[in-house]
Protein backbone atom coordinates (compact mmCIF):
# COMPACT_ATOMS: atom_id res chain seq x y z
CA UNK A 1 0.00 0.00 0.00
CA UNK A 2 0.84 3.53 -1.15
CA UNK A 3 2.20 5.61 1.84
CA UNK A 4 -0.40 8.39 0.95
CA UNK A 5 -3.21 5.66 1.07
CA UNK A 6 -2.05 4.48 4.52
CA UNK A 7 -2.39 8.31 5.77
CA UNK A 8 -5.51 8.44 4.29
CA UNK A 9 -6.74 5.44 6.06
CA UNK A 10 -5.21 6.59 9.24
CA UNK A 11 -6.70 10.34 8.79
CA UNK A 12 -10.28 8.81 8.03
CA UNK A 13 -10.36 6.62 11.30
CA UNK A 14 -8.99 9.87 13.07
CA UNK A 15 -11.80 11.85 11.96
CA UNK A 16 -14.38 9.12 12.75
CA UNK A 17 -13.10 8.96 16.23
CA UNK A 18 -13.42 12.65 16.44
CA UNK A 19 -16.93 13.08 15.32
CA UNK A 20 -18.25 10.16 18.02
CA UNK A 21 -17.18 12.13 20.72
CA UNK A 22 -18.35 15.44 19.31
CA UNK A 23 -19.98 17.30 22.13
CA UNK A 24 -20.21 20.39 24.11
CA UNK A 25 -18.74 19.45 27.37
CA UNK A 26 -21.42 19.65 29.96
CA UNK A 27 -21.65 22.51 32.26
CA UNK A 28 -19.09 24.24 29.93
CA UNK A 29 -20.62 27.69 29.35
CA UNK A 30 -22.35 27.41 33.04
CA UNK A 31 -20.59 30.96 34.07
CA UNK A 32 -21.99 32.72 31.19
CA UNK A 33 -25.45 32.22 31.84
CA UNK A 34 -27.64 34.69 31.90
CA UNK A 35 -24.77 37.33 31.07
CA UNK A 36 -24.56 39.59 28.36
CA UNK A 37 -22.66 43.00 27.24
CA UNK A 38 -18.90 43.05 28.57
CA UNK A 39 -19.75 40.85 31.51
CA UNK A 40 -20.36 37.59 28.85
CA UNK A 41 -17.30 38.67 27.48
CA UNK A 42 -15.33 38.06 29.65
CA UNK A 43 -17.19 35.19 31.39
CA UNK A 44 -16.30 33.75 27.72
CA UNK A 45 -13.00 34.69 27.83
CA UNK A 46 -12.27 33.14 31.02
CA UNK A 47 -13.80 29.88 29.64
CA UNK A 48 -11.71 29.65 26.10
CA UNK A 49 -8.28 30.87 27.54
CA UNK A 50 -5.34 29.09 28.05
CA UNK A 51 -5.82 26.91 25.11
CA UNK A 52 -3.17 24.40 24.04
CA UNK A 53 -0.66 25.94 21.57
CA UNK A 54 -0.20 23.76 18.77
CA UNK A 55 3.63 23.90 16.88
CA UNK A 56 3.10 26.00 13.39
CA UNK A 57 5.27 23.42 11.71
CA UNK A 58 4.41 20.54 11.74
CA UNK A 59 1.20 21.18 13.82
CA UNK A 60 -1.25 23.44 12.02
CA UNK A 61 -0.72 21.30 8.92
CA UNK A 62 -1.41 18.10 10.53
CA UNK A 63 -4.34 19.94 12.32
CA UNK A 64 -6.45 20.43 8.78
CA UNK A 65 -6.49 16.07 8.75
CA UNK A 66 -9.54 16.58 11.41
CA UNK A 67 -10.45 20.22 10.78
CA UNK A 68 -10.81 20.85 7.27
CA UNK A 69 -11.78 18.16 4.87
CA UNK A 70 -14.55 17.71 2.81
CA UNK A 71 -16.77 14.65 3.00
CA UNK A 72 -14.25 13.10 0.04
CA UNK A 73 -11.20 13.70 1.67
CA UNK A 74 -10.58 16.93 -0.54
CA UNK A 75 -9.23 20.16 1.52
CA UNK A 76 -12.33 22.30 2.41
CA UNK A 77 -11.19 25.45 1.04
CA UNK A 78 -13.62 29.02 1.24
CA UNK A 79 -11.76 31.16 -1.07
CA UNK A 80 -11.67 28.89 -3.94
CA UNK A 81 -13.94 26.20 -5.80
CA UNK A 82 -10.09 24.08 -6.25
CA UNK A 83 -9.95 20.04 -4.52
CA UNK A 84 -6.81 19.55 -3.00
CA UNK A 85 -4.69 16.85 -1.34
CA UNK A 86 -4.26 16.56 2.24
CA UNK A 87 -0.04 16.96 2.26
CA UNK A 88 0.34 16.22 -1.03
CA UNK A 89 -0.46 19.66 -2.56
CA UNK A 90 0.33 21.76 0.70
CA UNK A 91 2.23 25.02 0.07
CA UNK A 92 5.22 25.26 -2.17
CA UNK A 93 5.12 27.49 -4.79
CA UNK A 94 2.30 28.88 -6.85
CA UNK A 95 1.64 31.56 -10.28
CA UNK A 96 -2.31 31.03 -10.36
CA UNK A 97 -5.08 29.74 -8.74
CA UNK A 98 -5.23 25.85 -8.16
CA UNK A 99 -1.63 25.55 -7.75
CA UNK A 100 -1.42 24.80 -4.12
CA UNK A 101 -2.97 25.15 -0.59
CA UNK A 102 -1.49 27.35 1.85
CA UNK A 103 -2.34 28.27 5.85
CA UNK A 104 -4.75 31.07 6.04
CA UNK A 105 -5.01 33.53 8.87
CA UNK A 106 -8.33 35.17 8.38
CA UNK A 107 -7.17 37.98 10.89
CA UNK A 108 -3.85 38.68 9.30
CA UNK A 109 -0.77 37.82 11.57
CA UNK A 110 1.21 40.53 10.76
CA UNK A 111 -1.65 42.68 13.02
CA UNK A 112 -0.41 40.57 16.36
CA UNK A 113 3.34 40.29 15.07
CA UNK A 114 2.87 36.79 14.17
CA UNK A 115 2.97 35.99 17.85
CA UNK A 116 1.83 32.80 19.80
CA UNK A 117 -0.71 31.48 20.62
CA UNK A 118 -2.47 34.04 17.82
CA UNK A 119 -0.30 32.53 15.48
CA UNK A 120 -1.09 28.84 15.87
CA UNK A 121 -4.85 29.50 16.80
CA UNK A 122 -6.82 27.03 14.42
CA UNK A 123 -10.21 28.88 15.32
CA UNK A 124 -8.84 31.69 12.45
CA UNK A 125 -6.54 29.85 10.61
CA UNK A 126 -8.38 27.63 7.52
CA UNK A 127 -6.51 26.05 4.61
CA UNK A 128 -7.29 28.40 1.24
CA UNK A 129 -5.61 28.42 -2.15
CA UNK A 130 -2.14 29.98 -2.03
CA UNK A 131 -3.07 32.46 -4.86
CA UNK A 132 -6.05 33.52 -3.57
CA UNK A 133 -5.03 33.89 0.32
CA UNK A 134 -2.30 35.92 -1.62
CA UNK A 135 -4.73 37.85 -3.36
CA UNK A 136 -6.56 38.67 -0.09
CA UNK A 137 -3.48 39.82 1.25
CA UNK A 138 -4.33 41.96 4.77
CA UNK A 139 -6.65 43.40 3.24
CA UNK A 140 -10.05 43.53 5.72
CA UNK A 141 -13.37 41.25 4.96
CA UNK A 142 -15.64 43.56 3.69
CA UNK A 143 -18.34 43.66 0.39
CA UNK A 144 -17.90 45.26 -3.20
CA UNK A 145 -19.90 46.02 -5.87
CA UNK A 146 -16.48 46.75 -7.93
CA UNK A 147 -14.09 43.81 -7.84
CA UNK A 148 -11.32 43.69 -9.78
CA UNK A 149 -10.29 40.28 -8.91
CA UNK A 150 -12.73 37.09 -8.58
CA UNK A 151 -12.22 33.80 -7.79
CA UNK A 152 -13.46 30.10 -9.12
CA UNK A 153 -15.89 29.79 -5.88
CA UNK A 154 -16.92 33.78 -6.82
CA UNK A 155 -14.64 35.41 -3.82
CA UNK A 156 -14.07 38.48 -4.42
CA UNK A 157 -11.38 41.49 -4.24
CA UNK A 158 -12.51 45.25 -4.78
CA UNK A 159 -13.21 48.55 -3.37
CA UNK A 160 -15.46 48.72 -0.89
CA UNK A 161 -18.96 49.42 -1.58
CA UNK A 162 -21.10 52.44 -0.56
CA UNK A 163 -22.61 52.70 2.79
CA UNK A 164 -20.24 50.51 4.13
CA UNK A 165 -18.81 52.38 6.63
CA UNK A 166 -15.61 51.92 5.38
CA UNK A 167 -13.92 53.06 1.44
CA UNK A 168 -10.83 50.92 1.17
CA UNK A 169 -10.02 47.28 -0.82
CA UNK A 170 -11.99 44.82 0.98
CA UNK A 171 -11.92 40.93 0.25
CA UNK A 172 -15.44 39.41 -0.25
CA UNK A 173 -16.11 35.95 0.76
CA UNK A 174 -18.90 34.11 -0.54
CA UNK A 175 -22.47 34.70 1.35
CA UNK A 176 -22.22 30.51 2.37
CA UNK A 177 -18.72 31.66 4.42
CA UNK A 178 -19.72 35.03 5.97
CA UNK A 179 -20.96 33.46 8.45
CA UNK A 180 -18.31 31.27 9.69
CA UNK A 181 -15.37 34.05 9.05
CA UNK A 182 -18.25 36.76 11.48
CA UNK A 183 -18.31 33.83 14.11
CA UNK A 184 -13.88 33.36 13.85
CA UNK A 185 -13.98 37.07 14.58
CA UNK A 186 -16.40 37.75 17.17
CA UNK A 187 -13.97 34.91 18.55
CA UNK A 188 -10.79 36.58 18.41
CA UNK A 189 -12.26 39.33 20.12
CA UNK A 190 -13.72 37.55 22.68
CA UNK A 191 -10.60 34.65 23.30
CA UNK A 192 -7.91 37.62 23.12
CA UNK A 193 -10.24 40.28 24.93
CA UNK A 194 -7.44 42.03 27.29
CA UNK A 195 -4.60 40.05 26.10
CA UNK A 196 -3.90 43.14 23.22
CA UNK A 197 -1.71 45.07 24.42
CA UNK A 198 0.77 44.56 21.29
CA UNK A 199 -1.69 44.22 18.98
CA UNK A 200 -1.59 46.30 15.94
CA UNK A 201 -4.97 48.89 14.70
CA UNK A 202 -6.14 48.33 11.59
CA UNK A 203 -9.06 48.73 9.51
CA UNK A 204 -11.48 46.41 11.20
CA UNK A 205 -10.24 46.77 15.08
CA UNK A 206 -8.33 47.99 17.47
CA UNK A 207 -6.63 45.69 19.20
CA UNK A 208 -9.19 42.99 19.61
CA UNK A 209 -11.82 45.79 19.42
CA UNK A 210 -13.73 45.44 16.15
CA UNK A 211 -14.55 48.87 14.45
CA UNK A 212 -18.23 49.94 14.40
CA UNK A 213 -18.67 49.53 10.82
CA UNK A 214 -16.90 45.97 11.03
CA UNK A 215 -19.64 44.75 13.90
CA UNK A 216 -22.68 46.32 12.05
CA UNK A 217 -21.44 44.29 8.51
CA UNK A 218 -20.06 41.31 11.10
CA UNK A 219 -23.68 40.71 12.61
CA UNK A 220 -24.99 41.11 9.15
CA UNK A 221 -23.04 38.39 8.01
CA UNK A 222 -23.55 36.08 10.95
CA UNK A 223 -27.67 36.39 11.46
CA UNK A 224 -27.47 36.04 7.70
CA UNK A 225 -25.36 32.48 7.30
CA UNK A 226 -26.13 30.54 10.42
CA UNK A 227 -24.09 27.52 12.08
CA UNK A 228 -23.35 25.01 9.54
CA UNK A 229 -22.45 21.50 10.33
CA UNK A 230 -19.42 22.33 8.90
CA UNK A 231 -18.79 24.30 11.51
CA UNK A 232 -20.04 22.31 14.55
CA UNK A 233 -18.01 19.47 13.15
CA UNK A 234 -14.95 21.95 12.88
CA UNK A 235 -15.56 23.20 16.49
CA UNK A 236 -15.73 19.33 17.67
CA UNK A 237 -12.33 18.92 15.96
CA UNK A 238 -10.43 22.18 16.91
CA UNK A 239 -11.81 21.51 20.73
CA UNK A 240 -10.02 18.01 20.59
CA UNK A 241 -6.80 19.69 19.70
CA UNK A 242 -6.56 23.00 21.68
CA UNK A 243 -9.39 22.14 24.23
CA UNK A 244 -11.17 25.32 24.05
CA UNK A 245 -14.37 26.03 21.68
CA UNK A 246 -16.03 28.53 19.77
CA UNK A 247 -18.91 29.91 21.96
CA UNK A 248 -20.45 31.58 18.72
CA UNK A 249 -21.18 28.23 17.20
CA UNK A 250 -22.09 26.27 20.49
CA UNK A 251 -24.60 29.86 21.23
CA UNK A 252 -24.77 31.52 17.98
CA UNK A 253 -27.13 34.15 20.40
CA UNK A 254 -24.09 35.46 22.21
CA UNK A 255 -23.47 37.43 19.69
CA UNK A 256 -26.58 39.84 19.72
CA UNK A 257 -26.15 39.57 23.51
CA UNK A 258 -22.53 41.05 23.81
CA UNK A 259 -22.80 43.17 20.16
CA UNK A 260 -26.40 43.12 20.02
CA UNK A 261 -29.13 44.60 21.18
CA UNK A 262 -31.01 41.58 22.72
CA UNK A 263 -30.68 40.23 26.13
CA UNK A 264 -31.09 36.29 27.27
CA UNK A 265 -34.31 34.94 26.98
CA UNK A 266 -35.80 34.16 30.55
CA UNK A 267 -37.25 30.42 30.54
CA UNK A 268 -41.44 30.83 31.94
CA UNK A 269 -41.64 28.45 34.33
CA UNK A 270 -44.73 26.03 35.39
CA UNK A 271 -47.07 28.08 37.56
CA UNK A 272 -47.76 27.56 41.19
CA UNK A 273 -50.24 27.97 43.65
CA UNK A 274 -53.13 27.61 41.49
CA UNK A 275 -56.09 28.19 42.79
CA UNK A 276 -60.03 29.36 41.62
CA UNK A 277 -59.11 32.88 41.42
CA UNK A 278 -54.81 33.20 40.92
CA UNK A 279 -52.36 31.39 40.35
CA UNK A 280 -48.61 32.81 40.25
CA UNK A 281 -46.67 33.35 37.50
CA UNK A 282 -42.56 32.04 37.38
CA UNK A 283 -39.52 32.84 35.19
CA UNK A 284 -35.86 31.83 35.15
CA UNK A 285 -33.82 35.47 36.45
CA UNK A 286 -31.60 36.65 33.71
CA UNK A 287 -28.54 38.00 35.13
CA UNK A 288 -28.58 41.26 32.85
CA UNK A 289 -31.89 41.99 33.55
CA UNK A 290 -32.93 44.58 35.45
CA UNK A 291 -36.63 44.31 34.99
CA UNK A 292 -38.75 41.77 33.13
CA UNK A 293 -42.09 42.75 31.26
CA UNK A 294 -44.97 39.95 32.05
CA UNK A 295 -47.01 39.21 29.70
CA UNK A 296 -50.89 37.73 30.40
CA UNK A 297 -53.44 36.63 28.49
CA UNK A 298 -56.97 34.95 28.07
CA UNK A 299 -55.96 33.83 24.78
CA UNK A 300 -52.98 31.74 23.35
CA UNK A 301 -52.42 34.13 20.56
CA UNK A 302 -52.50 36.73 23.49
CA UNK A 303 -54.46 39.35 21.55
CA UNK A 304 -56.11 39.84 25.03
CA UNK A 305 -54.45 40.88 27.68
CA UNK A 306 -55.26 41.56 31.16
CA UNK A 307 -55.35 45.26 31.77
CA UNK A 308 -53.14 44.83 35.12
CA UNK A 309 -50.48 43.00 33.26
CA UNK A 310 -49.94 44.87 29.60
CA UNK A 311 -47.59 44.30 30.42
CA UNK A 312 -46.48 44.16 34.28
CA UNK A 313 -43.32 45.65 34.87
CA UNK A 314 -41.52 43.95 37.44
CA UNK A 315 -38.15 43.24 39.27
CA UNK A 316 -38.71 39.81 41.06
CA UNK A 317 -38.89 36.56 38.53
CA UNK A 318 -42.35 35.94 39.57
CA UNK A 319 -45.59 37.88 39.96
CA UNK A 320 -49.23 36.98 41.62
CA UNK A 321 -51.94 36.83 39.24
CA UNK A 322 -55.15 37.51 40.77
CA UNK A 323 -58.78 38.14 40.24
CA UNK A 324 -59.01 35.65 37.73
CA UNK A 325 -62.24 33.30 37.14
CA UNK A 326 -62.70 29.85 38.56
CA UNK A 327 -62.00 27.28 35.91
CA UNK A 328 -60.99 29.33 33.22
CA UNK A 329 -57.90 29.43 30.49
CA UNK A 330 -55.03 31.53 31.17
CA UNK A 331 -51.83 32.33 29.54
CA UNK A 332 -48.31 34.11 30.34
CA UNK A 333 -45.07 34.67 28.94
CA UNK A 334 -41.98 37.26 29.98
CA UNK A 335 -39.21 38.97 28.22
CA UNK A 336 -35.87 40.55 30.07
CA UNK A 337 -35.27 44.42 30.28
CA UNK A 338 -32.40 46.29 30.63
CA UNK A 339 -32.54 50.35 29.69
CA UNK A 340 -33.32 49.91 25.55
CA UNK A 341 -32.37 46.41 25.95
CA UNK A 342 -34.79 43.58 26.19
CA UNK A 343 -34.82 40.06 25.38
CA UNK A 344 -36.98 37.93 22.67
CA UNK A 345 -40.01 36.65 24.28
CA UNK A 346 -40.21 33.72 26.48
CA UNK A 347 -41.94 30.37 26.11
CA UNK A 348 -45.79 30.42 26.74
CA UNK A 349 -47.42 29.21 29.77
CA UNK A 350 -51.06 27.97 29.75
CA UNK A 351 -52.55 27.99 33.40
CA UNK A 352 -56.26 26.99 34.33
CA UNK A 353 -57.58 27.95 36.95
CA UNK A 354 -59.28 25.30 39.64
CA UNK A 355 -63.09 25.10 40.83
CA UNK A 356 -63.54 26.61 44.07
CA UNK A 357 -62.68 23.46 45.91
CA UNK A 358 -59.57 21.83 44.02
CA UNK A 359 -56.27 22.76 43.07
CA UNK A 360 -54.92 21.23 40.10
CA UNK A 361 -51.16 21.51 41.98
CA UNK A 362 -52.65 19.40 45.13
CA UNK A 363 -53.47 16.48 43.03
CA UNK A 364 -49.62 14.05 42.54
CA UNK A 365 -48.93 12.38 39.06
CA UNK A 366 -46.82 9.47 38.64
CA UNK A 367 -45.12 9.58 34.72
CA UNK A 368 -42.19 8.90 32.26
CA UNK A 369 -40.25 10.88 30.33
CA UNK A 370 -38.29 9.70 27.20
CA UNK A 371 -35.20 9.67 27.21
CA UNK A 372 -35.92 10.46 23.39
CA UNK A 373 -34.51 8.63 21.09
CA UNK A 374 -32.27 8.02 18.56
CA UNK A 375 -30.32 11.20 19.63
CA UNK A 376 -28.46 12.33 17.58
CA UNK A 377 -31.28 12.23 15.09
CA UNK A 378 -32.51 12.48 11.61
CA UNK A 379 -35.00 12.20 10.27
CA UNK A 380 -37.26 11.68 13.02
CA UNK A 381 -37.25 11.71 16.88
CA UNK A 382 -39.46 9.71 19.52
CA UNK A 383 -39.86 11.54 22.65
CA UNK A 384 -42.10 8.74 25.16
CA UNK A 385 -44.16 9.05 27.62
CA UNK A 386 -46.34 6.68 30.06
CA UNK A 387 -48.65 8.77 32.44
CA UNK A 388 -51.15 7.28 35.46
CA UNK A 389 -53.56 9.63 35.26
CA UNK A 390 -55.28 12.46 32.80
CA UNK A 391 -52.73 15.60 33.42
CA UNK A 392 -51.82 19.07 32.08
CA UNK A 393 -48.73 19.33 29.72
CA UNK A 394 -46.75 22.06 27.83
CA UNK A 395 -44.24 19.85 25.79
CA UNK A 396 -41.97 22.56 23.77
CA UNK A 397 -39.09 22.44 22.28
CA UNK A 398 -36.25 25.18 22.83
CA UNK A 399 -33.19 25.87 20.99
CA UNK A 400 -29.91 26.17 23.08
CA UNK A 401 -30.56 29.71 24.63
CA UNK A 402 -34.13 28.35 26.26
CA UNK A 403 -36.10 30.36 23.11
CA UNK A 404 -38.69 28.45 21.56
CA UNK A 405 -38.80 27.14 18.29
CA UNK A 406 -41.86 24.75 18.43
CA UNK A 407 -44.92 24.56 20.67
CA UNK A 408 -45.16 20.58 20.60
CA UNK A 409 -48.21 19.60 22.74
CA UNK A 410 -50.38 21.88 25.10
CA UNK A 411 -53.32 20.74 26.98
CA UNK A 412 -54.38 18.28 29.01
CA UNK A 413 -53.06 14.48 28.01
CA UNK A 414 -55.04 11.37 28.63
CA UNK A 415 -53.69 8.27 30.79
CA UNK A 416 -51.43 5.62 28.84
CA UNK A 417 -48.23 5.60 26.74
CA UNK A 418 -47.47 8.17 24.44
CA UNK A 419 -44.82 8.82 21.31
CA UNK A 420 -44.06 12.57 20.03
CA UNK A 421 -42.67 13.07 17.19
CA UNK A 422 -40.22 15.65 15.91
CA UNK A 423 -39.68 15.85 12.65
CA UNK A 424 -35.86 16.81 11.29
CA UNK A 425 -38.11 18.48 7.91
CA UNK A 426 -39.65 20.94 10.32
CA UNK A 427 -36.12 22.10 11.64
CA UNK A 428 -32.83 23.23 10.93
CA UNK A 429 -30.11 21.40 12.47
CA UNK A 430 -28.80 22.09 15.56
CA UNK A 431 -28.85 21.39 19.48
CA UNK A 432 -32.61 21.88 20.49
CA UNK A 433 -33.87 21.44 24.23
CA UNK A 434 -37.25 19.49 24.63
CA UNK A 435 -38.71 20.68 27.80
CA UNK A 436 -41.81 19.21 29.41
CA UNK A 437 -43.38 21.35 32.27
CA UNK A 438 -46.57 20.29 33.95
CA UNK A 439 -48.18 21.83 37.12
CA UNK A 440 -45.51 19.45 39.34
CA UNK A 441 -42.39 19.21 37.54
CA UNK A 442 -40.44 20.51 34.69
CA UNK A 443 -38.18 18.23 32.52
CA UNK A 444 -35.82 19.02 30.14
CA UNK A 445 -33.16 17.16 27.38
CA UNK A 446 -30.77 18.11 24.74
CA UNK A 447 -31.16 16.54 21.48
CA UNK A 448 -29.20 16.95 18.46
CA UNK A 449 -30.28 17.00 15.14
CA UNK A 450 -28.24 16.41 12.55
CA UNK A 451 -28.23 16.75 8.43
Amino acid sequence: MKKTEKIKKILLVLLLISCAFATVPQGYYDTAEGLAGDDLRAALYNIIKGHTVLSYTPGVWNAFATTDLKPNGKIWDMYSSYEYTLYDDQAGNYSKEGDVYNREHSWPQSFFNEASPMKTDLFHIYPTDGYVNGVRSNYPYGETDVPNYTSTNGSKRGYARSGLGYSGIVFEPIDEYKGDFARTYFYMSTRYYGEDGNWDNWPMADGVELKDWAVDMLLVWHRNDSVSTKEINRNDAVYALQNNRNPFIDNPEYVEYIWGDKLPVPVAEVATQIDSTSFRANWTSVAAATAYKLYVSEDAAFTTYLDAYDPGILTANYALISGLAATHDYYYRVKAVDGDRESDLSNTIHVTTTSAHTAVADIPATYVIGPAYPNPFNPDCVLPLRLDRDIYMDISLLDISGKMQKEIFSGVMSAGDHKLILKAAELNAGLYIVRVLTPQHTHAQKVLLLK
